[in-house]
């Protein structure tokens, strides 16, 4: 790559990122004002930092994409039927995510690719589902402080994670959005993820994930207990998705 290609490189970055940044200061005024549009913008200012580590990441893997050509974009998938509007976000408020993972296994059944955030080991969860379908488009994370192999879904690894490496699982997020084609995540395991983090931090996940799952045309699915967490961090937690069911 000669000077006028990083010039060039350098320069559409620049351009992209003051257009989405612009974009978001928009439409949080049009939507917020006071002392929420200060809350929301400093979010977002946490948000962005995430998004910073997780294509740094990525650029690590794969240096080739530091190219000026023009980006062709992904080819949608002509039969994605899911029950929800592709790009927006739904949380499911249940003891344990059982509705949610019997819905998620009705879209995997259409060949639909979900990555599966979980606290517990994907097979407890899944129990009683393994062999009525294949799973083999779909990515298991497994939040954990231990290390060691986890029973596999169809031979499936399961990727273990810190729930204190924040950074880590938004990477994962990321780069699995960025190798599917209308992608879903589900982001379970949130009290898990507290213990370890501010309140303020899960939340700049949330955003990461929902700007990303937008970006990629795909869904986000959450499941938490309204039991175990605190009721102001469930309603803003709430007040970030589509539906609550």
């Amino acid at each position: 790559m000669d000077e006028k290609d990083k010039i060039e490189l350098y320069l559409k970055g620049y351009e992209e990122g003051q257009k989405e940044a612009w974009s978001d200061i928009k439409s949080l005024v049009s939507k917020h004002e006071g002392w929420d549009l200060k809350s929301r913008i400093e979010s977002r200012i946490g948000t962005l930092y995430q998004e910073l580590d997780s294509k740094r990441e990525e650029l690590k893997e794969h240096p080739e994409r530091l190219s000026v050509k023009e980006e062709v974009p992904p080819k949608k998938v002509e039969n994605f039927d899911i029950p929800w509007t592709v790009g927006e976000s739904y949380l499911f408020l249940e003891k344990k995510p059982k509705t949610s993972i019997r819905e998620l296994v009705e879209i995997v059944k259409k060949e639909v690719s979900v990555l599966f955030i979980l606290r517990d080991p994907p097979h407890k969860r899944l129990e009683g589902y393994e062999g009525e379908i294949s799973f083999e488009n779909c990515k298991f994370v497994m939040l954990s402080r231990q290390s060691g192999m986890t029973k596999p879904i169809d031979d499936i690894e399961i990727d273990r994670i810190s729930p204190d490496d924040l950074s880590g699982l938004s990477s994962m997020i990321g780069k699995f959005l960025k190798s599917r084609e209308n992608p879903v995540i589900f982001l379970s395991g949130i009290p898990f993820l507290i213990n370890y983090n501010d309140e303020e931090k899960i939340l700049h996940l949330l955003h990461f994930t929902k700007d990303k799952v937008a970006d990629c045309e795909g869904c986000l699915l959450s499941s938490i207990s309204p039991e175990v967490v605190e009721k102001t961090f469930l309603e803003k937690f709430k007040s970030e998705f589509n539906e609550v069911y």
